[in-house]
């Protein structure tokens, strides 16, 4: 009889998917994991990486250097974010960290302010979806 680890159909990797639609032209940097894409958004875009089923990683946008005038303020509007096809956002917005030059601390999906947008997956990702949703825990 076969283990399931002694299985050759095991996927051992998570792809990881942010979707992102700008406003007015931001400068942004997106960092998922060890990944990371830099520059002025300029139409919705897709980042997709791969990462090892075990990793911890941190998913991390970055909006810098605003033009805060009323008129063409620019910011990220977070689309969507999947991890293996489960989707983050909104769901698990009140779990990532939002650091801000107008402190605004409100779980959000919509970057408007100079800052830091982050969500950490601090143990393998079954493990943190497990806790996170109230299921208790998966033993590794």
């Amino acid at each position: 009889m076969n283990n399931y680890s002694d299985l050759k159909d095991i996927d051992t990797n998570l792809t990881v998917c942010v979707e992102l639609e700008p406003i007015n032209k931001p400068e942004m940097c997106v960092r998922i994991g060890k990944t990371s894409v830099q520059g002025i958004l300029k139409e919705q875009s897709k980042f997709t990486t791969e990462l090892c089923l075990l990793d911890l990683f941190n998913i991390e946008i970055e909006l810098a250097n605003k033009n805060y005038t009323l008129n063409h303020g620019t910011g990220i509007l977070i689309k969507q974010i999947q991890i293996d096809g489960i989707s983050m956002v909104p769901r698990f917005n009140h779990l990532a960290q939002y650091t801000n030059d107008h402190n605004n601390i409100n779980p959000t999906n919509h970057l408007e302010f100079n800052g830091v947008w982050i969500l950490k997956i601090d143990c393998p990702f079954y493990q943190w979806l497990h806790t996170n949703t109230g299921q208790g825990w998966l033993i590794g």
